[in-house]
Parts: structure tokens; sequence; C-alpha cells
């Protein structure tokens, strides 16, 4: 009775009321998000710029979402008026509207991602010490026990709205599904489906957040109140498995030490960031559980010192990485938290307090620096010191000469390693600087490379402009199937309006990596098969087999396709020279292929045979009941005798489409 009276009506009109009168501007934002959301389900238009602009909008209003609440929390303990606590929510609208402004919603950029990433993070931080600033700002920090009850308090909260949205968006998907399945109402499921999401992961949740925050009251006392299944994850998953990872860490350390020339994994960087990082939020959690468990409570004595050994291990592992390739984004990371952990490590040594307030506070501290320091910060540090590595390579390599770009003649006028080296800088700086530096560097050959791109995207727009063209005086329809196409041969008067206001961007970054690396006749030995056991035959990338006519077939499978090997693919076994038709992990049929390999070893011969026509590539197999498309074919050389037992790495790049009548 006790349950059903909380549940009911008045209680719930109770929460609801309370929850927008304490947090009005974040109710707000949740009624916006929703908003966007539904449009962006039912709009039908095909405008990409307006799709652009609402996903950038919610995305800048679910981190004021956020940031809103902590606004609202460290202004409660100023004891401020409810109208000027919202009209601090003017930094919540000023931080939207600059993100916003500052994010791309270009997923392949890099640099838009770790915006979002450093944003998020600071925020996260600030959550977590939001409502003690005042205190802060008056150097009487809060007790450790008081600081404790707010920090698990507002986790438990966190991880239950979590667990709350995702049981009610799975009950709920459930209901619908059965619903549909026994009264056969599938009108329009699908939409139904994705309504739910909206309004059970992006309303319901996170007001039930807002309505689970605990008040100002409970923030200025020891206010403890346990979850048993929290505390339970606490004491018997979290605790055992930390002296677990302390037992894998600290046995690598010791065969690193052992064998000292020999180079730790890079990965021990990364293993040391997360364990500590972990470490610390269970050092966290667990003050209050020391009293109950000797475990416990010799965990948070030794933790702090034996945290020091592993994080000069993880410096002398990225040293050697830095000292050779220079500064990445990532190394960057891992040197300024390897800062992080030792600073804080030697605060819980050294401090009498060892106050938990440190941990968010000091991590707030460091993300807004290496967010914002100019010239020094976390994107144009690392790109700037591999823009600087690779016009040093360039000029070792006679390629810049006298500020202006000489190409070599030849593969073989470069020692491989720094070939591989300058390859591997143009790599870096376009996948997380979008090639901005490289196009600068190397001016005339992108212009050349823009040109010939933009002048095929003419041909390709043109070329379907007529063809619906020819289609404007057929009065019958006739439709056909290409894969990845659906052709339909009747005049598209939308379509063609489409297509004639359509505009060029710009090449892909994969593009200009190709072609860059290509003129300047470098490119990465990672895979260089130096004793020709192997032969390679591919098209120039510049061709297409596309649209591909497959009205005479009933199946098609992709080649050596590994994305996901519960499907249907098709592996090519080089030992047999037979393709392989697998379905869920078992062969269901064998193709030889014996003659085409022979075709071409007759035709081409030696291996990295690159500038093929298409034609050369498509091949009929037994009266035409197999269609084989290859892109590239890694093949045995004929004349090759293995040695010694000896085998090299074979790369099975073999790859594009079978079909079968």
């Amino acid at each position: 009775m006790n349950f059903l009276q909380k549940i009911s009506l008045k209680n719930l009109w109770k929460t609801i009321k309370n929850t927008c009168s304490r947090f009005p501007i974040s109710v707000i934002i949740i009624l916006i998000i929703n908003t966007i959301f539904f449009i962006l389900l039912h709009s039908k238009t095909q405008n990409h710029i307006w799709w652009e602009r609402l996903i950038k909008a919610n995305i800048s209003l679910i981190m004021a979402f956020v940031l809103s609440i902590w606004i609202y929390l460290a202004w409660e303990n100023f004891n401020l008026s409810k109208l000027r606590q919202n009209l601090w929510q003017i930094l919540t609208i000023i931080f939207a509207i600059i993100f916003y402004y500052n994010f791309s919603s270009n997923t392949d950029d890099f640099k838009n991602f770790l915006n979002f990433f450093l944003n998020f993070s600071w925020i996260m931080a600030f959550l977590f010490f939001s409502f003690y600033i005042k205190n802060i700002l008056e150097k009487k920090l809060p007790e450790s026990k008081i600081y404790y009850s707010y920090f698990y308090n507002l986790n438990v909260n966190l991880f239950i709205s979590y667990i709350f949205a995702w049981i009610l968006f799975a009950l709920w998907m459930i209901a619908i599904w059965a619903t549909n399945a026994l009264f056969n109402l599938y009108i329009d499921s699908k939409n139904t489906y994705w309504n739910w999401s909206i309004i059970s992961l992006a309303l319901i949740s996170p007001f039930f957040l807002l309505s689970q925050i605990p008040d100002k009251k409970e923030f200025l006392k020891y206010s403890f109140k346990e979850n048993k299944f929290f505390s339970f994850l606490i004491k018997y998953v979290a605790i055992p498995f930390i002296y677990i990872y302390f037992a894998i860490l600290y046995a690598y350390s010791i065969k690193v030490l052992a064998n000292f020339w020999d180079w730790p994994k890079w990965i021990i960087s990364w293993l040391v960031i997360w364990f500590s990082i972990f470490w610390y939020l269970t050092y966290s959690f667990s003050l209050t559980f020391e009293k109950d468990s000797k475990a416990i409570k010799f965990f948070r004595k030794i933790f702090p010192y034996v945290v020091i050994p592993q994080v000069i291990m993880l410096f002398y592992a990225i040293y050697l990485r830095i000292a050779q390739y220079d500064f990445t984004i990532n190394r960057y990371f891992v040197v300024v938290f390897g800062i992080w952990l030792i600073l804080v490590s030697f605060h819980f040594i050294f401090s009498k307090k060892k106050n938990l307030i440190a941990l968010p506070v000091s991590l707030f501290i460091i993300i807004i620096l290496i967010s914002i320091i100019p010239k020094y910060n976390v994107y144009d540090f690392p790109i700037e010191r591999q823009f600087e590595r690779l016009k040093t390579d360039l000029q070792k390599a006679w390629i810049l000469q006298n500020s202006k770009i000489v190409p070599l003649k030849s593969y073989n006028d470069i020692e491989q390693n720094l070939s591989k080296n300058i390859y591997s800088e143009i790599n870096y700086l376009c996948n997380y600087n979008n090639c901005e530096k490289v196009k600068k560097l190397f001016p005339k050959i992108y212009s050349e490379i823009e040109k010939k791109d933009r002048e095929q995207w003419k041909k390709d727009i043109q070329k379907q402009i007529e063809e619906i063209l020819k289609n404007k005086d057929k009065k019958e329809c006739k439709y056909k199937k290409y894969y990845r196409y659906i052709h339909n041969d009747c005049f598209n008067k939308k379509y063609l309006e489409e297509l004639k206001n359509k505009q060029y961007y710009w090449p892909n970054i994969w593009d200009i990596k190709a072609w860059i690396t290509k003129k300047i006749k470098v490119k990465n030995y990672f895979y260089n098969n130096k004793t020709n056991n192997y032969w390679s035959y591919s098209i120039n990338y510049e061709q297409n087999f596309f649209p591909i006519d497959i009205k005479w077939y009933s199946k098609i499978y992709n080649i050596n396709n590994f994305n996901d090997i519960t499907k249907n693919y098709v592996n090519f076994n080089s030992d047999t020279n037979k393709l392989e038709v697998i379905n869920k992990w078992k062969i269901k049929e064998k193709i030889d292929i014996s003659n085409v390999i022979q075709k071409l070893i007759t035709k081409f011969g030696k291996q990295d045979k690159k500038n093929i026509n298409k034609n050369d590539l498509i091949f009929n197999i037994e009266n035409w009941k197999y269609k084989i498309l290859f892109k590239e074919i890694r093949v045995k050389n004929p004349n090759y005798k293995k040695k010694n037992n000896n085998s090299n790495f074979y790369w099975n790049s073999t790859r594009w489409y079978l079909l079968i009548k």
C-alpha cells in the first residue's frame, strides 16, 4: 500500500511540479530536445543542410542540459533567489550558442569529436564539485565525509536513472512488439518504436534524473544513503578486480625490467591510465566501507603509493614512442593524464586531510587548460609537431627544396623507412587535421586533385541528368534493379531538380592521401612482401563497377568482408584457388577459379599490377552461373618455393563481389 501511495497521481504531479520549480531551464531544454528529435524523425525533407543544423542544435542542447543542472546546484549553495538562479542560466545559453558554432556535424572530422569529448569531460568533472564552489572560493573545503555523501548519492542517482531508462525502454519495446504481433497492428510500427525511444530515453529518463537529485540540506550534511546493489559492486566486484589488475600490471613491469632493452608494449600506457582512473573512482566510493573490510582498508592505505611505479612505467613507455615518432594527440593525452595521476597520488600520500574533492577539481582544471592553451592545446600542439616532422622528412628525401615540392621520379629514389615515415605523417595529418595542412604544403598537387575531382563530379552529375531526360516522354515505367541502386527509368522531375541544384564540396581525404603520396612517390611498406610469394592485381581506384546489373542473379556475396561474419560472405583460399561461400562459419559451396588465376598470371605476370582495366577483373564461371567482380586479388606466385618452414605474413586483400544465379 505504501508503494501504491508513492506512485499515486497526486505524488507524481507533486514531483513534476517540484522538479519544474527547481530546474525550470533544464526542463525547457529537455522539451526542446524532444521536439527536435520528433521533427528529425517525422520530417520528409531532403534538405541535408537543414538536417545538419538540427542535429548540431540537439547535440549542443544535450551538453547545455547537463551544464544547466550543475549551474543550478552551484548557485543553490549561494542562497540566491529563484529569479537570480535562473538568470545565471544565461551562461548555459551562451555556452550552447558557442558550442553550436564551433561544432561540425561532419562525423569524419576528428577535431569535431575532440571538441565534443573535451567539453563533455569538463562538464562531467564540474558535476562532482559544482555544489561546493562557494566553499572552494572561501577556502572552506567540505569534510571528506560530507563530500563523500554528495559524491556517492549523486553517482547512485545517475546509475539508477541510467538503469531505469533502459529497463523502461526495453519493457515498452516488448509491449509494443507483442501488441503488434498478437493483434496484427503493423501500421507504421517502425516509427512507433522510434517514438517510444525518444519519449523513454530523451524525456522520461532525464526528467527522472532531475527529480532524484538530492536537495541542499542533504549536500551540507553527512547523509549517506547506502544502495545495496551499488555497494555490492564496490565491495565484491570492483575491489577484487583492482587486486587482479594490480597483479597483472606489476607482473608485466617485472617482465620489462628483466628485459630492459626490449620496448614495453605501447598499450601499457593506456592500461595504466584507464586502470588508475577506475582505481581512483573505487578509492572514492570505498571511503565508508573501509571500517567493514580489511581488504578495502588495506587497498585505501597502499593504493596512492603503488600507483607511482606504474606511472613511471607509463612515462618510460611513452618516452620511447615520442622519441622516435614525436607527439600525437593520443601521446599528448597519456603525458597529461600521467602528470595528473602523479599529482593526485602525491596529494593522497602527503596531504593530512586527503580531501576527495581534489580529484574532480584537478581533473576539471587540467581539461580546461589542455583545451584552451594557445599553441600548446591537445589538438594544435601534436598537429604542429607532426607537420614539422613531415617537412623535415620531406627535406631529407629532397622532395621539399627551397619551400617548393619536387616529386621523386621513382619509388626507388627514397629509402624505404623514410618513405614509410612520410606516408605515415601525411596519413596522420589527413586523419586528424582533415588534410588542411597537407593541402597548404602541396598546393599545386592539391589543385590538380581538386580540378580532376570536380570535373569527374560534373561528368557524373551530367550523366545522371541525361539519363533522366531520356525518359521524359516515356509513358510506361520499367524498374531496373541494381545492387546499391534502385533505378527508376521514368521521368523524375523532383530528382532532376535536386541534381541540378547539387553543389560540389571537395575531394575526400582518402583521395587526397592517395593522389599526393602517389605523385611524390612514397608509400607505406608495412605489408611489403620481400620474397614475392604473392602477386597482386587491382584496378585503378578511379574506375568504378557501379551500377551492377543483377537481374539474372539471385544472390550477392561480399568477398572477404569480415564486418559481420555471422552473415553470408565469401573467402578466397589462395592455397586451393577456390572461393568458399560461408554461412555462419560453415562452408556451403566451393567454386574453383584456377582458370581465372592462370589467365591473370599469364597475362600480367608479377605482382603489384595496379592499373588494370576493370574488364580484366570481371569473370563469368560455369556458363554464367557465377559472376565475379574483383576490385583487387592477391594470388600465390606459382614459382615460389617455401624454405625452412618459414612463411611470410599474408594479407588477404582479395575483395568485392560474387554473384550467383
